[in-house]
């Protein structure tokens, strides 16, 4: 699901050229029966749902 979401002002302080709000990738997932969800810039092209999952799961 793609979602927008505003750039915080202290990013916008560092950066003026940043936008208002960008888009992200909101990718829900399960783990050990608990729903997490994580937002990704990471192209849908390249990274389906289930790739972004274990990319996050493995971070974190």
């Amino acid at each position: 699901m793609l979602v927008e979401m505003n750039v915080s002002p202290q990013a916008r302080k560092k950066n003026p050229n940043l936008p208002e709000k960008w888009q992200v990738r909101a990718v829900t997932y399960q783990v050990q029966g608990k729903h997490k969800t994580v937002f990704t810039s990471l192209p849908r092209e390249e990274y389906d749902g289930e790739l972004v999952a274990e990319l996050y799961h493995e971070r974190w």
